[in-house]
């Protein structure tokens, strides 16, 4: 018995344990040496160069020590002072020698003399390694400026391994040697024998997993030649111990395209796998971004598309999963800053993951392509479809990265971050009373998210409103994402962008709201936007709305000819359109029923003429216009059925504002003409309209009224009716108008 219970309490255990292995890794399988990357990645505390930023933005250092002490950090120099010393682990140190490089020209002398060592390649006897091992007694330190101890021409950098491409040749050391411990445990002795086992293993990453040849294929390009650097024109790749980096590139000029080399830390050694092939996919994408014109501002992208090629060349390894959290749950942060968070241009990746998920991989490149014109960011908004006004919205909805809004997908399976978890997320509960929803100012592309709770008292509340929602998409690259949950029926997705206002009837089970998510975002590339309030409201009345689809043939009667006595052409054309609407306002007590009272109806209308022939008057002929003359409109209709509103005959008046984008095309497309009378063919023609609002455009009529409804006609509008123009020319007529029906929701 006592057995059986130690068996049980062993197999406990080991549930247990899978349990929270399970957690840590998220719901999503890794290596060990990922695992354990991707903990060392997220380790609470500074890094070394967030440690020196702190300084600079404290004024306790100026900018060029500044720059000084991160080049010293990357390369683990005893030469930083302790105050900056870290054992939180950075990622790599492309961006700082990047900024060296650019700001070389500003350093003075002094400073020049004692980065000099850090900028050249580890097989120069002059490089900061060759002379840290010319200065290693028992106890080494390493002072780059004095450089009193020299090795003339050598080297310890006379061993390589080339791929089987000839394409990158990878040098290790030919001898033992060791640094002081600067940063701690991590900092090891360098066995030229384990740094050749290590570049035996990138010659086979490179012969096997085609990482030239994939970033070749997608960059359209090929890597320049480096003249006799390292010997021969190949990329190089030295394994030194960069001790507090993982690895870096570095250009050979300022001014691009430029050749590069790369510098892998040799702490990585070859018992870590997964963790050295995407480190050396990320440095060599970096030496691929080197052959298109950049600006400095661009670096972030350049983290960002390094950091997405990892998983373009190891998809099932995960690497750039530790980066995840980081950006999810900091949505207040511009897509383009550095910080905060730490490493947030690394986090960045993922929009570039959600770029190539929706548009394909060369999307990468096609914004490599064209970061010359403009800036990084303007060719992603150049290049994407509907730009960054289209496509932000959706990213930061796919952030949420739950139910109904889980579009992300990975091999083997994407983590579970979500939004949830960031401090902008705000729950609101909606009661009886008005529910004000504060949404703060918004930076530059970032996001907000708000989940309203539906915690009404079903008997009582028949409508929830979401009200005001143009105090904040007003700013014309702001928008709004609904996920709903719905307490029956399916959940949804809604774009809220281009309304004013969203009710839900809570009588109809397919509006009977949970919770729903708001995901606010700005998609602008530099404005601010504004904290603004939207309104959410409950209504005790009965949710009354205009829902349908209607179709029908019209005949549109074209005059053409002599304006006097014109000839007119009866063209048939196929008519429908979709009415979408609710009261915008409470109905006043004294009304009847609650529909009366403002309401606004949006509107998609489509029109597709026949084939028709015109005569030619002045020569013999004729004039074939073929079917597909097409007239489309979005818009809004708003108008008042409060009785003081209403006419002796129940009419009232209707504004209209029209000209929004249609979801399928321009409001007019013509197609070519072909006019016989002159032996010549009209080319096919689009005309778009602008948003404008007409007041009093036509009038409305309101019968059959009763506790369960209405119908509205819609008098002399050429989009529901018969109509005319000002003169009493007959335009168009319909056998039977288009009807709106005012109904009880759900029924």
């Amino acid at each position: 018995m006592k057995k059986k219970n130690i068996s049980y309490l062993v197999i406990v255990a080991v549930i247990l344990a899978t349990a929270v292995l399970l957690f840590l890794r998220n719901g999503t399988d890794y290596a060990d040496d990922i695992l354990e990357f991707h903990e060392a990645m997220n380790a609470e505390g500074q890094t070394s160069i967030e440690l020196i930023d702190q300084a600079l933005e404290e004024e306790a250092i100026d900018q060029e020590t500044a720059l000084k002490y991160k080049v010293l950090s990357v390369f683990g120099s005893d030469q930083l002072p302790d105050a900056f010393l870290s054992e939180i682990r950075m990622y790599e140190g492309s961006g700082v020698l990047r900024e060296l490089t650019e700001k070389w020209d500003d350093l003075s002398d002094e400073t020049k003399v004692e980065l000099e060592p850090f900028r050249k390649r580890p097989d120069d006897p002059e490089s900061w390694v060759n002379l840290m091992v010319a200065n290693q007694p028992a106890e080494t330190t390493f002072i780059p400026g004095a450089h009193a101890v020299s090795r003339g021409s050598e080297t310890v950098y006379k061993n390589f391994l080339v791929s089987s491409d000839n394409k990158v040749k990878i040098w290790y050391p030919n001898e033992d040697f060791r640094m002081r411990e600067v940063f701690g445990s991590r900092i090891t002795n360098l066995s030229a024998d384990t740094a050749k086992k290590m570049a035996q293993q990138i010659k086979t990453f490179l012969d096997n997993d085609n990482i030239m040849e994939g970033f070749e294929e997608l960059m359209e390009k090929k890597l320049m030649d480096d003249g006799t650097l390292g010997g021969d024109g190949k990329l190089d790749i030295y394994l030194a111990p960069l001790n507090n980096a993982y690895g870096v590139c570095k250009a050979e000029s300022g001014v691009m395209p430029t050749a590069s080399f790369i510098i892998l830390d040799s702490n990585i050694g070859a018992s870590r796998p997964n963790l050295l092939k995407t480190v050396l996919a990320h440095e060599i994408f970096h030496a691929f971004q080197f052959l298109f014109p950049q600006k400095s501002e661009d670096a972030w992208w350049a983290e960002a598309t390094a950091m997405w090629s990892e998983d373009f060349s190891y998809p099932s390894v995960n690497s750039e999963h530790a980066w995840i959290k980081k950006f999810i749950d900091n949505p207040a942060t511009s897509l383009f800053e550095d910080f905060p968070p730490r490493n947030h241009d690394y986090s960045a990746y993922l929009f570039a993951y959600f770029m190539s998920h929706n548009f394909g991989d060369d999307i990468i490149h096609q914004t490599w392509k064209a970061c010359g014109d403009d800036s990084c960011l303007g060719a992603i908004d150049a290049v994407l479809e509907g730009g960054l006004k289209k496509q932000w919205r959706e990213f930061t909805l796919w952030n949420f990265n739950q139910a109904p809004a889980q579009f992300y997908v990975d091999l083997p399976s994407f983590p579970k971050h979500t939004t949830i978890n960031s401090a902008e997320f705000k729950y609101i509960k909606v009661k009886s009373e008005t529910a004000p929803v504060k949404v703060d100012f918004l930076n530059p592309l970032s996001a907000t998210y708000k989940s309203a709770l539906n915690h009404t008292d079903s008997n009582k509340v028949k409508q929830i409103i979401f009200k005001d929602l143009e105090k904040f998409t007003k700013n014309k690259n702001a928008s709004i994402k609904a996920a709903i949950r719905l307490r029956g029926g399916k959940d949804m997705i809604e774009d809220w962008t281009d309304k004013k206002s969203r009710r839900f009837c809570i009588d109809n089970p397919e509006e009977n709201i949970d919770e729903v998510i708001l995901t606010f975002s700005n998609g602008d590339k530099k404005k601010w936007i504004e904290e603004a309030e939207i309104t959410i409201e409950t209504n005790e009345d009965t949710c009354y709305v205009i829902d349908q689809k209607d179709e029908s043939m019209a005949v549109l009667h074209i005059p053409y000819g002599d304006g006097r006595s014109p000839t007119i052409a009866d063209v048939n054309a196929e008519t429908s359109i979709e009415s979408e609407g609710s009261p915008s306002a409470k109905a006043n007590p004294k009304a009847k029923y609650s529909y009366m009272t403002k309401w606004e109806l949006s509107y998609e209308y489509k029109q597709t003429r026949d084939e028709f022939v015109m005569d030619c008057l002045v020569q013999s002929g004729t004039a074939t216009v073929p079917k597909g003359w097409i007239n489309r409109d979005v818009g809004i209709i708003t108008f008042d059925l409060s009785p003081e509103s209403l006419g002796e005959d129940s009419t009232f008046d209707v504004d209209v504002t029209m000209g929004y984008p249609h979801p399928e095309g321009v409001y007019q497309e013509v197609p070519p003409v072909e006019i016989k009378c002159f032996a010549l063919t009209a080319a096919a023609s689009q005309t778009t309209l602008p948003v404008m609002t007409i007041k009093n455009a036509f009038k409305g009529r309101i019968f059959d009224m009763t506790a369960k409804g209405a119908k509205i006609e819609l008098l002399n509008s050429c989009m529901h009716n018969s109509c005319s123009n000002p003169d009493g020319f007959e335009m168009q007529t319909m056998d039977e108008p288009f009807i709106l029906e005012i109904k009880i929701s759900g029924k």
